[in-house]
């Protein structure tokens, strides 16, 4: 039905408030959609069943295509959730065996500030919103949504970047993340076994990219790039040995 009004929403209905925003999505997607749709979908969906399987009570998921944004007030959540993701993702990644056209990448950044969501939108913000709660509840909105997405480019693959906002601010009577802009989902010299084979396989990933980096549109200083994040990132002997020397 036509409708000539001009499109109507109350912003003084927000629910504003300080949290934590983690971004994570596959690394490369839009690469992997112009090849093969059948691919990309495969490792889009599971992506997002990692994600659920890791989700937990305290933060709500926004899932959005080729990634996902986790939302919550306590950033040690962000730190578990993304890590278990991760995890679901080499479970994934080990029923390819050697075949590295079935392997994928994730990375994640995480950021804090004011955001809203539709889900806490005020009701008479907007009469069409309160009768399409499929849209509704989808959106986000903030500079953490912005910055934790652009931010994560960062991120070493199966790592995770913190945004500055992050190590400056957090809620009452907290204190922001001290750790650097890297947050490790391990600590130091006690990994467990699929951390190792999670650094392992993406050596042999990165390697098996370099020798097709024309056919798979990833060039080779992207991938010396990521090895050198990821290098940094998993920064014990026992994991660099097993990432490999760059390709």
């Amino acid at each position: 039905m036509k409708n000539d009004q001009a499109p109507y929403f109350d912003a003084n209905k927000l629910n504003i408030q300080n949290r934590y925003v983690a971004w994570l999505d596959v690394m490369g997607s839009r690469s992997m959609m112009t090849r093969s749709l059948a691919t990309s979908a495969n490792f889009i969906f599971k992506l997002h069943v990692a994600a659920i399987r890791a989700n937990t009570k305290g933060l709500s998921l926004y899932p959005m295509n080729d990634g996902v944004y986790a939302v919550g007030d306590d950033i040690k959540l962000i730190q578990t959730w993304v890590k278990e993701a991760f995890r679901q993702v080499v479970l994934a990644n080990a029923q390819a065996k050697d075949d590295m056209t079935k392997v994928f990448l994730a990375r994640a950044a995480v950021a804090f500030g004011p955001v809203a969501d539709g889900r806490t939108l005020g009701n008479g913000a907007a009469h069409e919103l309160n009768s399409n709660a499929q849209v509704k509840d989808a959106v986000l909105v903030g500079a953490p949504v912005v910055n934790a997405f652009l931010h994560e480019r960062y991120a070493s693959p199966f790592g995770v970047f913190v945004h500055e906002s992050a190590r400056t601010f957090a809620p009452p009577n907290v204190q922001p993340w001290s750790y650097g802009s890297y947050m490790r989902y391990w600590k130091p010299g006690k990994h467990e076994a699929w951390i190792s084979n999670l650094v392992q396989v993406l050596g042999e990933y990165l390697g098996h990219c370099a020798d097709q980096s024309r056919e798979l549109d990833y060039g080779l200083d992207r991938i010396r790039e990521h090895h050198a994040l990821a290098w940094e990132y998993f920064n014990e002997a026992a994991l660099r040995t097993t990432l490999g020397a760059s390709p």
